[in-house]
């Protein structure tokens, strides 16, 4: 702070004293705060992914083909289709690489189940899931055969579009050891896991009791049995 009372060489004032006669020169601070916020437009092409610059951003594949809206921020890129968000990317900065959400490919991987071990979307997915997911995929082949057990086990992935990541995981994992063999019990294990305990319920306090009912007015009524 004290650099602030010096005089800098060859001048007489001090830079405070400076800046209090400059200051009322300057523009006022505007009202609207500056915005990073960049805006452009693109293309899906046939990978399903939109090159901004010179990166590749995955959307999901029916989206292949159509002009794309992209909202670049300091350290994400959110794409949409008309005014509808389809896909949100961590921001790259280098050049010539991919960010691919799998969960875009899965629905046409599910059609295609013999594209699985090739597509470069479930490549990169498969050097970070869990172990569980190789050994639940094994036994889905081997119980299913390996077109109908990689077709069940995509059912497994597409939990991660609508539940936690961890929640699957955990749910896979329970799958292995209980030996199941099936995406639909593999579903169930996991909406079991996130259902909340019911409530205990406890008597009320000075609750009126009903008197127990006297039965033998009912050997006076008359006639025969």
């Amino acid at each position: 702070m004290s650099e602030i009372w010096r005089s800098p060489c060859g001048k007489e004032n001090t830079v405070n004293e400076m800046y209090e006669q400059e200051k009322e020169h300057l523009l006022n601070i505007p009202d609207i705060k500056f915005s990073n916020i960049q805006t452009t437009n693109g293309k899906a092409d046939k990978y399903s992914t939109v090159i901004i610059d010179k990166n590749r951003y995955s959307v999901p594949t029916e989206y292949a083909y159509l002009k794309l809206r992209a909202v670049l921020k300091i350290d994400s890129i959110d794409l949409y289709y008309g005014n509808k968000k389809i896909a949100i990317h961590k921001r790259l900065y280098n050049v010539n690489q991919w960010s691919l959400d799998p969960i875009h490919y899965l629905k046409l991987i599910g059609q295609r189940p013999q594209a699985f071990s090739s597509a470069r979307s479930i490549k990169q997915w498969r050097t970070t899931w869990p172990d569980s997911y190789e050994e639940l995929l094994a036994r889905f082949c081997k119980s299913k055969g390996e077109t109908k057990g990689i077709k069940d086990f995509i059912n497994v992935l597409l939990f991660h579009k609508k539940y936690n990541e961890q929640n699957v995981h955990n749910a896979v994992k329970k799958a292995i050891t209980v030996n199941v063999s099936d995406s639909d019990a593999v579903l169930q294990i996991l909406t079991n896991s996130l259902e909340k305990p019911t409530k205990s319920f406890t008597s009320l306090a000075n609750w009126e009791i009903v008197p127990t009912p006297d039965i033998a007015v009912y050997n006076e009524i008359g006639g025969a049995i």
